[in-house]
């Protein structure tokens, strides 16, 4: 199976070991969001015009996550900014996350466990089966940021994702090696920009994250 950003996200922000995410709820949530958004404008389902996410086509679409997206926004009333859809999509997420890993536990790459709290609530958890692949993964991103060649767009993606989602850490467990690669990161970034569209889906990730970190800060407060 070839990962996509979705896939790769949701494996990279996985913990290696546990059966959780190795970062808070709301990063995945939005991650997976924009992720989404970013696949199918990859895929020629949406374009953006402006700020406005614009569907291109219905038809003769597999994936379901995809549908269902698409037709929330065809039955708008009127075209929608990007912030509007990354906030509007997110209460979807964990549902959507749920079918991504679904997916990985198909093609063997994650494993599901159905289990019970006190032998009456059912939840599940989800493990990594062979963290190789993962890793693998980290050690490419983690190349293609400290090398001197040129990164390919698909890298750009899911690094930028990574910086949006403060998933750094997942590069280097070495804080020295950590501050390097962050700041070769930013250096990359700026000499192999992305296309227009995808930056401003980034750009939108990353400032619901900043509000929604605003208001946990503030509400913890009062």
């Amino acid at each position: 199976m070839k990962l996509n950003t979705i896939t790769k996200f949701v494996l990279l922000a996985h913990d290696p070991v546990k059966g959780k995410f190795l970062i808070p709820d709301f990063y995945i949530n939005y991650g997976i969001i924009g992720s989404l958004l970013i696949e199918m404008n990859l895929e020629h389902l949406i374009k953006l015009d402006n700020h406005l996410v614009i569907p291109i086509s219905h038809h003769a679409i597999k994936n379901e996550i995809f549908f269902e997206i698409l037709t929330k926004i065809g039955s708008s009333k009127k075209p929608r900014r990007i912030k509007y859809w990354i906030k509007k999509l997110s209460p979807n997420s964990k549902k959507y996350k749920e079918e991504i890993l679904t997916i990985l536990n198909q093609e063997h790459i994650i494993r599901i466990e159905h289990k019970r709290f006190i032998g009456i609530f059912s939840y599940k958890k989800s493990y990594i089966v062979n963290n190789d692949l993962r890793e693998e993964i980290i050690y490419h991103l983690k190349d293609a940021v400290l090398s001197s060649n040129k990164i390919s767009n698909e890298d750009l993606l899911i690094l930028s994702l990574i910086r949006a989602c403060n998933m750094h850490h997942i590069l280097s467990d070495n804080k020295e090696e950590l501050k390097h690669i962050c700041k070769a990161l930013d250096q990359v970034m700026k000499l192999s920009p992305i296309s227009a569209d995808l930056e401003k889906i980034i750009v939108e990730i990353q400032t619901a994250l900043i509000a929604t970190i605003a208001i946990s800060s503030n509400t913890s407060y009062t």
